[in-house]
């Protein structure tokens, strides 16, 4: 149970209290400079001012002052955010309660008009204070109001000489009277008052706890939007973007505020608000990417009746490469089975074809010397069907790699200086962009491999130039990319160059960039185009992070 005594409350409370306490403070302030001031105006303008006259002047124009310098006290602790605001409030009451003691003495007592002023400190204290204190502020009030009233008519308290009303010239029956009427209407509007500020005062709480519920789902609401990837936005009938999630925002790649017109932001998202599609497929340019889409449009509904609509937009480009991927790797898993059938009954038979030539060869070349060169076309086509063969093999292996934890930075470096020595690169120069040191875990001789074919393909696209191989990574993957400033790749040939037997080289089997990316799914990582164009290309190798260090 709460303490009657006790102004203890919470935080919330606390400021509804103080915010209550200066209102209060604002209306006393008013309420008694407009019946005081009046009253000291009055009495200044007689014809012929008396002591009694003066003295009340006095005292209301003090009362003034007084209420005046509270209010200004108030405010200034207000403002610095003082906790004993209440302690104070209840002293000015006290002293308002007594001052306007000798101001109803010296102006009739029972019948002084000014008795109305004890009302308005037992409602303020009603308002602002516990139960207990508004009751000893009542109690005050009539015990003040009862003596000086009683002191006035035994003349235990002098009247003043010229005071229009004498208390110690009424009557016993008539200071009776007044005085149980008044003290009865005191505690009356105590009473009502209390009543009232109670209710006041659950009411505020409530509208408190309220306020909160209503700030606690609207920022659990945003923070859901926040949180989501698919982009929504909020648009009125009016087609006013009412609401817009950042997830909108970066999809559309426009800076989309709250109040614009889908109109004047985009046609084409005001032509969806209109259509209302459950489920619109289409492509969006986003900056150097093309972005798939998903759009959707339902009716916003409040108070069942349909106040605008709600766009979401799905952005579908991981989904669907995620799809073609798995088309792909099912497409090449057929193939892979029927090429490596194919390719166990061509080596077998092409291993006994080399060495029976093999073993004809001295014979055939000493008697017709113009065979040696068809020999060697032979055996060098006998020798590039067995690096196809070889090929296939990796491509449709289903070994698990042999993994090891490897500095990336030092094999890379290894790699290009094999690529260095070799004559067939003469000319070309090889620039490196790689940080201290990068921990991955992968099959030595299928990195060794992956990058050994990156880098010839690169030679080959730009003789003579350079090739430039950088390094980033992050805690989740690595990125290695092998930049040409050749031609590109032809637009057309760009989403094939990953299957097998697809080659832009006459002379190749096209089987290159198919068992790299092989290699690297093995290994839980990617091999991408990240750019071709007439500038150059740039492949780009995506390997998991290493959890060890090397």
């Amino acid at each position: 149970m709460n303490n009657p005594l006790s102004w203890e409350s919470s935080a919330g409370a606390s400021a509804l209290r103080d915010h209550r306490i200066l209102q209060l403070s604002i209306m006393k302030f008013l309420l008694i400079s407009f019946i005081l001031v009046g009253s000291a105006i009055a009495y200044l303008v007689a014809p012929r001012p008396h002591a009694a006259a003066t003295l009340v002047a006095r005292l209301v124009m003090g009362l003034v002052i007084f209420e005046y310098a509270t209010l200004l006290g108030l405010l200034a602790i207000l403002r610095r955010g003082h906790s004993k605001l209440h302690w104070i409030f209840l002293g000015t009451v006290i002293c308002d309660t007594l001052v306007t003691s000798a101001l109803v003495h010296v102006t009739g007592g029972a019948y002084s008009p000014y008795t109305i002023l004890f009302m308005v400190g037992i409602i303020s204290s009603a308002m602002a204070m516990p139960a207990f204190w508004a009751g000893s502020i009542t109690f005050l009030s009539i015990l003040s109001y009862a003596a000086v009233s009683i002191a006035g008519k035994t003349g235990w308290l002098p009247s003043l000489p010229g005071a229009g009303i004498v208390p110690d010239q009424l009557s016993a029956s008539v200071l009776a009277a007044r005085l149980s009427l008044n003290i009865s209407a005191m505690a009356a509007v105590s009473a009502l008052s209390i009543l009232l500020a109670r209710h006041l005062s659950r009411a505020e709480q409530a509208n408190v706890r309220k306020d909160r519920q209503i700030q606690l789902l609207f920022n659990r609401h945003q923070d859901i939007l926040r949180s989501l990837n698919d982009g929504i936005c909020c648009v009125s009938r009016e087609g006013m973007v009412l609401d817009v999630n950042p997830a909108f925002r970066t999809l559309m790649g426009a800076n989309i505020e709250v109040g614009i017109t889908m109109e004047n932001l985009s046609p084409e998202l005001a032509g969806w608000v209109t259509q209302k599609p459950t489920s619109l497929r289409t492509r969006l340019n986003h900056g150097s990417q093309v972005l798939e889409l998903e759009v959707s449009v339902q009716d916003l509904m409040v108070q069942e009746q349909t106040s605008g609509s709600i766009v979401v937009i799905r952005n579908r480009s991981e989904v669907s490469r995620l799809e073609r991927d798995l088309a792909q790797q099912e497409k090449l898993a057929a193939i892979g089975r029927l090429t490596a059938s194919i390719a166990h009954e061509i080596r077998n038979p092409l291993t006994s074809i080399a060495g029976s030539l093999e073993l004809l060869r001295p014979s055939m070349t000493s008697q017709e010397p113009e065979n040696r060169e068809l020999f060697d076309i032979v055996f060098r086509e006998i020798r590039r069907l067995n690096d196809l063969i070889s090929e296939l093999r990796v491509y449709t292996s289903q070994k698990k790699p042999r993994v090891e934890n490897l500095d990336l930075v030092e094999f890379l470096q290894e790699t290009v200086m094999l690529c260095e020595a070799d004559p067939k690169n003469a000319g070309t120069r090889f620039d490196l962009e790689l940080p201290g040191t990068c921990a991955i875990q992968f099959d030595p001789g299928g990195l060794r491999q992956v990058l050994l074919n990156l880098i010839i393909n690169a030679v080959q696209a730009a003789p003579g130039t350079w090739v430039r191989i950088s390094l980033v990574s992050n805690t989740v993957e690595v990125q290695v990319d092998v930049e040409d400033p050749g031609p590109g790749i032809p637009l057309d040939m760009q989403e094939k160059i990953f299957e097998p037997f697809v080659s832009t080289k006459n002379s190749g089997t096209g089987l290159g960039l198919a068992v790299a990316g092989h290699i690297l799914m093995a290994h839980g990582g990617r091999l991408t185009l990240a750019r071709s164009d007439a500038s150059g290309t740039v492949m780009r190798l995506i390997i998991p992070a290493s959890t060890t260090e090397t």
